[in-house]
Order: structure tokens, then sequence, then C-alpha cells
């Protein structure tokens, strides 16, 4: 996302993260996973899971095609925990 290259190279992809929760967004289901650098992947559940919590390390399935862009981050929406 940040080199304007995560369409052309995920936008037709079915996506496997996998990660570690290093923030949960109150209110809703957008979890960001932890990264080596400022740049983020941030993941809006499809269904809620209240056994998450920061520190979980989960594995998420996202399609590319309906990523957005954010400033400092891609936001993959309708994650499924497999």
């Amino acid at each position: 996302m940040r080199d304007d290259r995560f369409f052309s190279d995920y936008g037709q992809s079915t996506l496997l993260v996998d990660g570690t929760i290093s923030s949960l967004t109150q209110g809703s289901n957008v979890i960001a996973f932890k990264a080596d650098s400022a740049f983020q992947v941030l993941c809006d559940l499809a269904s809620p899971h209240p056994s998450l919590h920061t520190g979980s390390q989960i594995t998420v399935t996202a399609e590319g095609s309906v990523a957005e862009r954010q400033p400092s981050a891609v936001l993959l929406h309708g994650c499924v925990i497999p």
C-alpha cells in the first residue's frame, strides 16, 4: 500500500494474514497487527470475537480487493478467522 503496489500485487487475491494483535479498537471489530515498521495492517473482522485480546496470535483471511488505504496502514475489510 505504501508504494502503491498493493492492488496490483494482491487486489485479486485472498490474503492469509498471520500475526500478533497489537491493539483492539473498542466498540468495533478492528484489530491492528504488530509490525516491524510504522506502517500497519488493520483488520475489520466480519464478526465479533470477544475472546481476542492484545497479544493474541491469530490468522485471518481477507479479500485484497476490498482493502482500503489509510494514512499509515492498510485496512482489510471483512476479515474472517478460519
